[in-house]
């Protein structure tokens, strides 16, 4: 009796312990259902009645069946290829070391990553698909190459893998010994499989993981490593190899300034990022010379990444005071606008001229003796070769001062040197006047481009540039706003003499800058002598100060003024931080530690700002839940500012309007109104799902967006958006969180494959062209991260110090191509905190800058918002702009809480305001399509959650059946006592 009464005791608790996982299991599913149906495909979760012709937003390829989505998934496929043609960038080309002969396909590869290449970063995007033939080894043998078999097997048997850490100090890049190569291995290509050495170096990281400035082997981790150097000395000391290619598979800009030494043999050197599932083919196109390569650098590649302004401060830092999760940490971007080129080029003119203390220690790196730009630059911004020979000649360069655009005309002419055509890059670069005391400007900005169509030799093209002088005006944050005296800051155009040049990178067009204006002693990367050519200039004069041309701004005449001066460390802490400043190069950057923060400070980080207003009504007075027969689809045509989306929100239930806020990664259906069920997902570099609407088959992984910016290409870029949004609707996505728009402000962001460009310019561009075509088929873009998400160290929550100018003209700017015009309808705001304030409760970003300066009248949705409760709170951030909280239903109680128990008609107010942008939203995406005013929507419920619940409830009846034994077990044991 006693066995049984203690079996029964064990299978009871047993029970008991199962139906606590599965409920808590259940609920957590529930709770995060928009991941639960993403991982297992699953869409819609409604019927719904279609009435008549209504595919509002067509796919291009027709139907939406597994046919056409092969055709889509070719087009796909295509896109990639010529992305990678037009996206690698060739560095170095001793004696025309490529393309390949026909006869050179016998080749070894060397570097144990030939196991695991990058073709994406750690983050959300679509998964590689190496069915598809982009797998390295494969990309090479369909190409006609044969690959030395016997190093491939032992690469794949070396057990050294790389690792990527948060932890600093741990990581590694995974590169074996130079023992590793017996002699048995050496014997491998003495005598075949020697045409060509392709040396393969990778750099990893991602999402919460930076790369490490100094990792496990006391290297930055963008340096040369030791095994790495010892590689390719084996193999130039060898003598066995025609030619070692050196092949970058990269998204971080790495010091390289070694592959011009002769000790390592490097004859070529093509640079490219995480390839996607098609980069590798396009790849051997351009060795093979099946195209030529036309790539230039979105970024400045420094002999050291550790030189640039920024590295002095990025890292983790901690107020010596506060201890909070996610609120002690900061970060000071002491760097100002001097980021990449900006510092680089700008402090060489100031060595050319002899000014400005440019050639003292101060951010030296490369010299005891002083700062030098030849030994600290490897390749400038916007560099890239080209087998073919290009001429470009200036035909004009105009400014028209009343209609504020600059007009460039440049005759490009392909002079040979490569049998199949070619493209060319036209960078345009301005110049504006400056003295000390005038507000920060760099020597050289990027204000626009073009790339010719495909060139023969001998053939010729005239491109046209047209931008607004808004690309070069700078913004002061001490101006008189022109256009309203009683406010402080906007963007200013100095009087004084402004130089426009062509270049083949932003340091070959300031030296044409500089040779436009008499200069001597000018020098190329490398340091070798140069003369510029003034001929690709041409200077303008402007006669009178303008602060009051963009006192507004462009897309929306709405006034410009100062939002952005709580992000000063000054601010808060006088005198706590120097800016860099041209006026004298010895503000090099120090690191900025052991910050104190103040009471004010400490209470700014907690964020507990609101209080409801006294004027707020009573939510009982106020109109919700009224039905006036409008319909979702119905509203795709109205107006943003009509009055008749006050009526439309106000049918909506404070419950419903709380729904909304609360995003399950979409959101359910609201029959009453028309709303089919959403769904989102993730997808800068390819969308994270699978044709469900199609052939089942998975969605592409593109190539990464370095390589997409590294193209200069907009009409490629629009490709990419159109192609995405075909893939999304097949998908059943209407929202991508993507692309992404922040700043490589370092080379060691860890997300930098997701994010274009050290320059905000060519971000902009990008960011717009790519957002225009996405929205014009109705799929909703969640551009990431808005903003100054620019280190994933202390993401969560650091408090980001810049000043204005530097956030409006370099990180703000990213995204402000999308977001202006309507051509974007959906952004997602960063975890940091800007200033002391939450990025999400940020006003001056979220409201007075977003939204009334730039006219967007989209989505804003937070980043996953769960973990970040504690300082992302509910009511600043729903009254400062945000409207979804990502995958945090939560948030949808908090806001019905405060509506209905606290009467505050406020946060109601506010409520419907954000669902006013979501339905707005909507109406003008692919989920009005199918739909009529007459369209009948019925929710359903998704077979996993009726499954989960019926497992519990078994596990219940178990339970009780096997408690109610043990009752009885232990009653007998009693009697038989």
């Amino acid at each position: 009796m006693k066995r049984t009464y203690q079996k029964w005791l064990g299978i009871t608790a047993a029970l008991a312990v199962v139906l606590a996982l599965a409920v808590s299991l259940t609920s957590t599913a529930f709770y995060y259902s928009g991941y639960v149906n993403s991982f297992l495909g699953l869409t819609g979760g409604q019927s719904i009645e279609v009435s008549g012709n209504t595919n509002y937003y067509p796919s291009a390829y027709g139907e939406l069946n597994a046919e056409n989505s092969e055709r889509l998934l070719a087009d796909t496929r295509d896109h990639n290829i010529r992305a990678m043609h037009e996206g690698a960038v060739l560095l170095r080309n001793e004696n025309n070391a490529l393309p390949l002969s026909a006869e050179e396909r016998s080749v070894t590869f060397f570097g144990n990553s030939v196991k695991d290449p990058v073709y994406k970063s750690n983050a959300g995007n679509a998964s590689f698909n190496a069915d598809r033939g982009g797998e390295l080894y494969a990309a090479f043998e369909a190409a006609g190459f044969e690959i030395n078999p016997v190093l491939r097997e032992a690469y794949a048997n070396s057990g050294v893998t790389r690792t990527s850490a948060a932890t600093r100090g741990t990581s590694s890049i995974g590169e074996v010994p130079v023992s590793f190569y017996t002699d048995d291995l050496k014997a491998s290509f003495a005598d075949n499989y020697n045409d060509v050495a392709f040396v393969l170096l990778t750099r990893y990281g991602g999402e919460g993981v930076d790369l490490d400035p100094m990792d496990a082997e006391g290297v930055p981790m963008l340096s040369l490593h030791q095994e790495e150097a010892d590689l390719l000395r084996m193999i130039h000391d060898s003598g066995a190899f025609a030619k070692t290619v050196v092949l970058i598979n990269s998204p971080y800009a790495m010091d390289v300034e070694w592959i011009e030494q002769e000790e390592y043999g490097v004859d070529a050197c093509l640079v490219f990022g995480a390839v996607g599932d098609y980069g590798f083919i396009g790849l051997t196109d351009i060795l093979t010379g099946a195209s030529d390569v036309s790539g230039h650098l979105p970024d400045t590649w420094a002999s050291s990444s550790l030189s640039a302004p920024a590295m002095q401060n990025f890292g983790d830092y901690q107020f010596t005071n506060l201890e909070k999760m996610y609120g002690d940490r900061y970060l000071v971007y002491a760097e100002d606008i001097y980021v990449g080129y900006k510092y680089y080029e700008t402090r060489y003119q100031d060595q050319v001229l002899g000014i400005n203390n440019a050639g003292s220690t101060a951010g030296a790196f490369a010299s005891a003796e002083g700062w030098d730009y030849a030994a600290e630059m490897a390749y400038p911004f916007g560099y890239g070769l080209s087998y073919a020979q290009f001429t470009q000649e200036v035909e004009s360069i105009t400014w028209d001062q009343d209609a504020h655009t600059v007009t460039a005309q440049v005759k490009v002419t392909n002079d040979g040197g490569f049998d199949g055509v070619s493209k060319s890059l036209v960078q345009l670069y301005a110049q504006a006047p400056w003295e000390p005391g005038q507000v920060e400007k760099s020597a050289v900005q990027l204000i626009g481009f073009q790339k010719t169509g495909e060139l023969a030799a001998g053939e010729s093209e005239t491109v046209t540039i047209t931008v607004p002088d808004y690309y070069f005006a700078s913004y002061d944050e001490n101006a008189v706003n022109g256009a309203d005296s009683t406010k402080t800051g906007c963007y200013i155009l100095d009087p004084g003499e402004y130089y426009f040049a062509i270049g083949d990178s932003s340091h070959d067009a300031l030296n044409n800058i500089l040779a436009a204006k008499g200069a001597n002693g000018m020098f190329d990367e490398k340091g070798n002598v140069v003369s510029g050519d003034s001929a690709k200039t041409v200077k303008a004069e402007l006669a009178a100060y303008d602060n009051t041309t963009w006192a507004v701004h462009p897309s929306t005449g709405t006034v410009v003024s100062n939002q952005l001066q709580d992000a000063d460390l000054n601010e808060h802490l006088p005198d706590a931080v120097t800016y860099l400043t041209r006026a004298d190069w010895n503000t090099f950057p120090v690191s900025i530690t052991g910050l104190t923060a103040t009471d004010a400070m400490a209470e700014g980080m907690v964020g507990a700002t609101y209080v409801k207003p006294a004027d707020a009504p009573d939510t009982g007075d106020m109109t919700f839940g009224e039905d006036a027969g409008l319909k979702l689809v119905g509203m795709k045509d109205v107006p943003y500012g009509d009055e008749e989306w006050q009526a439309f929100i106000e049918q909506l239930s404070v419950n419903q309007v709380a729904t909304i806020c609360g995003d399950n990664r979409g959101n359910v259906a609201i029959p009453e109104v028309g709303k089919p069920a959403n769904a989102s997902t993730n997808g800068p570099c390819g969308i994270q799902g699978s044709y469900v609407k199609g052939s089942g088959k998975a969605c592409t992984l593109y190539v990464d967006e370095p390589i997409q910016a590294a193209t200069f290409n907009l009409e490629l870029a629009a490709e990419r958006g159109a192609l995405m949004a075909e893939e999304a609707m097949y998908a059943d996505v209407t929202m991508v969180f993507g692309p992404g728009a922040n700043i490589h402000r370092t080379a060691y962001l860890g997300r930098n494959s997701e994010y274009f460009s050290e320059d905000g310019m060519l971000s902009y561009f990008m960011s717009r062209d790519t957002a225009r075509t996405m929205t014009e088929k109705g799929i909703i873009t969640g551009f990431k991260h808005f903003c100054l998400n620019d280190q994933e160290v202390n993401r969560h929550g650091v408090a980001t110090f810049s000043t204005e100018q530097t956030c409006r003209e370099i990180y703000f700017r990213a995204f402000e191509g999308a977001m202006s015009d309507d051509n974007a309808l959906g952004v997602m705001t960063s975890y940091n905190r800007i200033g002391l304030t939450a990025s999400p409760a940020h006003r001056g970003a979220q409201i007075e800058i977003l939204r009334n300066e730039w006219g967007f009248k989209g989505i804003n949705i937070t980043d996953s918002s769960k973990d970040a409760s504690d300082y992302v709170l509910t009511a600043e951030c729903i009254t400062s702009g945000t409207d979804l909280f990502l995958s945090d239903t939560g948030r949808t109680s908090q806001l019905t809480n405060l509506a209905i128990k606290e009467r505050d008609g406020n946060i109601l107010s506010w409520m419907q305001t954000a669902n006013k942008h979501f339905y707005y939203t909507h109406s003008r995406s692919i989920l009005v399509n199918g739909l009529s005013t007459e369209t009948v929507i019925e929710q359903t419920i998704y077979w996993w959650q009726p499954t989960l619940i019926g497992i519990c409830i078994g596990v219940g009846v178990l339970a009780a059946a096997s408690l109610a034994v043990f009752f009885g077990k232990a009653y007998l044991r009693k009697e038989c006592k």
